[in-house]
């Protein structure tokens, strides 16, 4: 599956989501890109992948700490350690948090990599119970990612 300069395979179980309540909570930090959401889980809360353009520009290496950081003023708790990770060659930086998701516990896996000048938000957002499951479905998609540019 294609989307601007990256190609990324679509996990099994996951489609492309069209929902205009998730592409709309998806836009609040920039242009949406892609929101895949996968199977419900047993609270019926379906998990989401959102891959969204910063609309800012590229967030400059010294202040992507504090961006991701940034979720604890609107809401999220236990905000875990921001650790480093690789997509498609590039350096990115992930972090994890607590939330409450549509009534459940919820936890997100936040993740920002720069391309081409170019920084893409890329948030799992999933119950806290089924986080160990889809968050190997991210790692997965990550892994699949490919710049085209």
């Amino acid at each position: 599956m294609g989307i601007g300069p990256l190609t990324l395979r679509l996990p099994v179980g996951w489609a492309r989501s069209s929902d205009p309540g998730l592409l709309a909570r998806s836009a609040t930090d920039g242009t949406v890109d892609l929101v895949l959401a996968g199977p419900a889980q047993s609270s019926g809360v379906e998990p989401t992948i959102r891959v969204v353009t910063v609309k800012d520009g590229p967030v400059p290496p010294a202040e992507v700490k504090g961006y991701l950081t940034s979720v604890a003023s609107h809401g999220a708790t236990n905000v875990g350690t921001v650790g480093a990770a690789t997509v498609a060659g590039e350096s990115a930086t992930t972090i994890t948090y607590d939330h409450n998701l549509a009534g459940v516990a919820g936890r997100s896996r936040d993740l920002v990599v720069t391309h081409a000048g170019i920084t893409y938000d890329v948030v799992l957002d999933c119950t806290t119970n089924d986080f160990a499951s889809d968050d190997a479905v991210l790692t997965a998609v990550l892994g699949s990612w490919h710049w085209s540019n």
